[in-house]
This record gives C-alpha cells, structure tokens and sequence, in this order.
C-alpha cells in the first residue's frame, strides 16, 4: 500500500500504481511467491471500493466454508453412525414385535386352558354333588 500511495504521488492513476506497486514487491521479494499466484486478486481487492460490510461477509463466508471442510468428515461419520443405530433400532422393533405376538398366542393359551380348567371344575362339582 505504501508503494501504491508513492506511485500516486508521482502522478500515476490508482490502477497502474497498484499493478506497479505488486511487480515492485515480486521483484524485491516482499510476499512475491504470494503475488505471482494471486496478484491479480490483490489489484482487484485494492482497486474495489470495499466497506467493511461487505469485507465482514466475506470473511464470514470464508470462515464458514473453512468450518464446513473441517467439519464435514466428522459430520458424515456422524450421520453414518446415526444410520447404524437406526437400523439396530428397526431390528429391535421387529423383535419387539415377535415378542408380542409370542405372548398374544401364549395369552390364547392360557386362556383355553383357563376354559378348559373351568370346564373340569364343573364337570367335578357335577359328580360331587350326585
């Protein structure tokens, strides 16, 4: 930025002073490897008129789209043991279920020898009272 507002000063427009002021900092080592891959979206930052609104949501977006890279291995193996326990929890319905209908028949059952057991009463109080 100093070089860019020295550029200036000599007269030259922003956007040329700018793009010198980045092939000055290559040539002279300052963050150059960083210049040669993303100069062009430094003179466009620079050259932007930017309100710190607009600088705030983009760094929002940034950290939020960081949070999801991180995030997202430990979010699948979540929704992958979720999808375990779903299907232990479907298992364990259905043998709830075969457990059910076991006791239902076994209530049939006792009830028949319920009725059974009632019916030898009175066939025996029958006999008794002869």
């Amino acid at each position: 930025m100093a070089k860019t507002r020295e550029y200036e000063q000599k007269g030259i427009r922003r956007s040329k002073a700018v793009k010198k002021a980045i092939q000055y900092c290559i040539g002279a080592g300052i963050l150059a490897e960083y210049l040669k891959n993303h100069g062009s979206e430094v003179a466009n930052m620079l050259l932007q008129e930017w309100k710190i609104e607009d600088a705030r949501a983009v760094w929002e977006k940034e950290a939020e789209e960081r949070s999801d890279r991180k995030w997202a291995p430990v979010v699948a193996g979540m929704a992958a043991e979720i999808e375990d326990k779903d299907a232990e929890i479907a298992d364990m319905g259905a043998e709830i279920a075969s457990k059910d209908a076991e006791i239902e028949d076994m209530g049939a059952e006792i009830a028949s020898k319920d009725a059974e057991i009632a019916l030898l009463r009175a066939l025996l109080s029958s006999q008794n009272s002869e």
